[in-house]
């Protein structure tokens, strides 16, 4: 369930990808965060059990660069984000439970 989820929202980030001026802060944050969100699917795919709920640290950071991210965004765009935010959190309050 949680690569495929989080598999979503990286697909939400790239399509906000093409809105954003390369090499902006905000474009910059959305690769950082989008990085991040990969290496998290990579490491739980890739891993056992034990080393999942070390993974999620690339999880929490994904959603602190977000809450940042909202922060220096507009309201249509900080609307996605929010979404993108809540499903990251609906994730990262299972992943103990699934895994």
């Amino acid at each position: 369930m949680a690569p495929t989820v989080v598999g979503l929202e990286i697909g939400r980030i790239e399509r906000m990808l093409t809105d954003c001026d390369v090499g902006g802060d905000f474009y910059n944050a959305l690769v950082r965060l989008r990085y991040g969100l990969r290496r998290f699917i990579d490491g739980i795919e890739s891993s056992g059990r034990s080393s999942i709920l070390l993974r999620t640290s690339y999880l929490e950071e994904a959603l602190l660069g977000l809450s940042l991210l909202l922060e220096m965004s507009d309201n249509q765009v900080a609307e996605t984000l929010r979404y993108i935010a809540h499903r990251l959190t609906y994730v990262h309050d299972r992943i103990k439970l699934i895994y």
